[in-house]
């Protein structure tokens, strides 16, 4: 989740909400980077990290 992002904490409402539920929920709180960053991995130094992060989620999921 990105620092700076508008819509930061509808998602973490979002998060506790599915946790509330009983879904397994995880929450990276990227400091500093703006809504968007992802879309640019050459530019901001985490967006290469959360990209992998968000592809091995799934992969995590289905194996369990």
């Amino acid at each position: 989740m990105a620092d700076f992002d508008p819509l930061r904490d509808d998602g973490l409402r979002y998060a506790r909400t599915l946790r509330e539920a009983g879904v397994p929920t995880r929450v990276t709180s990227y400091v500093g980077m703006p809504h968007g960053f992802l879309s640019f991995p050459g530019i901001y130094h985490a967006a290469p990290q959360a990209l992998a992060e968000l592809s091995a989620e799934p992969r995590q999921c289905l194996a369990d």
